[in-house]
């Protein structure tokens, strides 16, 4: 039946005729619609607001992730050459 309400999605999203299938098998498909209907455009497509707001938090997950690379480096990098350590506080 997924192939089946798939075909039919697609038909009526490209505004082609509507696919016959068996009458069993038409009104599993149409219970189905009736259960799910396909969304709107609007509800399919992001938006610029939610786009806007998706790509500050992915940048803040990345800076956030950089940071703690970072900070990693610096501790093996230090645990790596305490001399130079020593010679800093100096």
């Amino acid at each position: 039946m997924g192939m089946t309400v798939t075909q039919y999605k697609t038909a009526y999203r490209m505004d082609w005729e509507l696919p016959t299938f068996a009458s069993r098998l038409m009104n599993a498909v149409h219970d189905y619609r009736a259960q799910h209907p396909i969304p709107s455009y609007y509800q399919q497509y992001p938006q610029v607001a939610d786009l806007e707001a998706h790509f500050q938090r992915q940048t803040m997950i990345l800076v956030e992730h950089q940071t703690h690379i970072r900070g990693m480096w610096d501790q093996e990098f230090d645990r790596a050459n305490p001399e130079q350590d020593q010679e800093a506080q100096v």
